[in-house]
């Protein structure tokens, strides 16, 4: 019987997209989308609700590989989102190597830059420690990410 993180890799070739790419849209490590799509871990709700709603499948279909797999979008469009977010991540990525040649900078620091840019405009103004410590949260697996959360938790109660 087919399992959840099955269903997730599904979704993500339906999308053409390399795990890498795909865990970036719904905020997760690569680690970690890998240890779903083996069924190792299971996914948040959080990440649940993300692939639905980027991935136009339906919770339903994700969880219980019942029901409809696809969503309709607003206005009855029957355009997959997954094919606007691939080719909207596709030319992003394909601008970076472009940006990476013309001025010789390697695409790690670029991608690097770029979601520390991300993160400042969607998250607000992080200091540098704050980015680096939620981008050491987002390459943990699920269960350590909890486990963190947890100790934050206890921390910011005690003191």
């Amino acid at each position: 019987m087919e399992h959840i993180g099955e269903r997730i890799k599904k979704t993500r070739h339906a999308a053409k997209l390399k795990q890498k790419e795909f865990a970036q849209t719904i905020r997760m490590s690569q680690g970690s989308l890998s240890d779903l799509e083996i069924g190792r871990n299971k996914p948040s709700i959080e990440t649940l609700v993300g692939i639905s709603e980027l991935y136009n499948v339906t919770i339903d279909w994700l969880i219980k590989g019942t029901g409809n797999k696809k969503k309709c979008l607003p206005n009855d469009s029957k355009i997959p989102l997954q094919i606007i977010i691939s080719r909207l991540l596709q030319s992003l990525y394909t601008e970076q190597e472009k940006l990476s040649k013309e001025f010789n900078i390697p695409m790690t620091y670029l991608q690097k830059l770029f979601n520390h840019e991300m993160n400042n405009r969607f998250l607000g103004t992080l200091t540098v420690n704050e980015t680096e410590l939620l981008n050491i949260y987002r390459d943990l697996p699920v269960k350590d990410q909890n486990e963190l959360r947890e100790f934050a938790k206890i921390k910011k109660n005690y003191f």
